[in-house]
């Protein structure tokens, strides 16, 4: 896909199109990572308690203890942290257009960088299990990141905000 090469070319871009496209590429890519995160998830663990986990990053070890609404802020926080993520790729793209004319390698570096970012949350989470440091599961969850959230995620947004004109300047269809 060729935008525009031109500098100071900035796609045109809706901010009610880049909030629900956004939110839209979260859902997607987030659901995917928490089916690889539950059946990955040691023995009897749920969804709900993968949730649980994640809300356990604000309420602590409560989390364990609460219900649907404790699993809900789970989701909400986790789907929150990647429509924030998508947002700053938006953003990037917006500042350097290289990030939307080329989804896939950008879309690798965001998989990278919302790696990085999660496992920074959940080693700050109170999880009551460990967050692995065995090279072989760091690789298979820096891959997930990369394949089944950063690339899936910047090209939902490129392809679904950024529309090339005859012109050859990035738009987006009314």
């Amino acid at each position: 896909m060729t935008i525009s090469k031109s500098p100071g070319v900035r796609p045109a871009i809706k901010l009610i199109d880049a909030i629900l496209v956004t939110l839209f590429a979260a859902i997607a890519a987030g659901s995917v990572d928490l089916v690889y995160a539950a059946s990955f998830a040691r023995e009897g663990v749920t969804m709900t308690g993968v949730m649980r986990a994640i809300a356990s990053g604000v309420l602590g070890a409560e989390a364990f203890k609460g219900g649907a609404s404790v699993a809900l802020l789970g989701a909400v926080l986790h789907y929150g942290i990647l429509w924030v993520a998508g947002a700053v790729f938006v953003l990037a793209g917006r500042v350097w257009p290289i990030v939307f004319q080329r989804p896939l390698l950008s879309g690798t570096v965001f998989g990278i960088g919302v790696f990085l970012v999660m496992k920074i949350v959940v080693k700050l989470s109170r999880a009551p299990f460990d967050v692995s440091s065995d090279p072989e599961q760091i690789i298979r969850n820096l891959l997930v990141h990369i394949l089944a959230v950063g690339i899936p995620m910047a090209l939902i947004l490129v392809w679904m905000l950024v529309r090339p004109s005859v012109a050859g300047v990035a738009t987006v269809s009314d």
